[in-house]
């Protein structure tokens, strides 16, 4: 009996102590104009939230971006050791039926479902790297190569290779287009 006394007295105590410890929030008071103080500390709440204007809680609608029709790819982690750089950057497309002899045995096996998209930044990218973050249909006649630039410590050495990359994509899926080279803020990239 006197171990259940005790436990009665020490939850009763913790109890009485949180509620006065809180400064007896568990109850709304009157203040005498109507208002509970639960309803003043929220609304001072908001009120002393920095740059809230009533302009501010408007909700602007926003339109969304313009989505073009992407083709899937595969980027090709490695380019071929004797695989030279072309003698000018530039877009290329290599098909089953006229490819370069270097990547021949390369893409063998690709060459029935695949074609092979070489592209090669100019001069002033040697030493970069590029990643292909998407290929967008921007018109019936256009393609946007999306690319990731990205420098080494070697950017800018005369021995150093142009920044280039071979893409996979569906056969047939490239023809008839000409190509935008623009970087991921949509900066036009040289290909001279």
């Amino acid at each position: 009996m006197i171990r259940n006394t005790s436990s009665l007295i020490t939850w009763v105590s913790t109890f009485l102590l949180l509620v006065f410890a809180s400064g007896c929030g568990f109850f709304p008071t009157d203040d005498g104009s109507g208002n509970s103080s639960q309803q003043n500390q929220t609304v001072n709440s908001s009120s002393n939230t920095p740059g809230t204007t009533d302009q501010q809680s408007q909700v602007t609608p926003v339109q969304p971006n313009q989505v073009n029709a992407e083709i899937p790819f595969d980027t090709v982690s490695y380019i071929p050791s004797d695989f030279k750089p072309r003698p000018k950057g530039g877009i290329y497309i290599y098909t089953k039926e006229a490819h370069a002899g270097a990547i021949s045995d390369t893409f063998e096996y690709d060459w029935d479902e695949k074609d092979i998209l070489y592209v090669q930044l100019g001069e002033q990218y040697r030493g970069y790297k590029i990643e292909p973050m998407a290929l967008e249909k921007k018109d019936a006649k256009t393609l946007r190569l999306i690319l990731k630039l990205q420098a080494t410590d070697d950017v800018g050495k005369s021995d150093e290779d142009p920044a280039r990359k071979f893409i996979k994509v569906p056969k047939g899926s490239l023809n008839g287009y000409s190509f935008e080279v623009v970087d991921i803020s949509g900066k036009q990239l040289s290909l001279q």
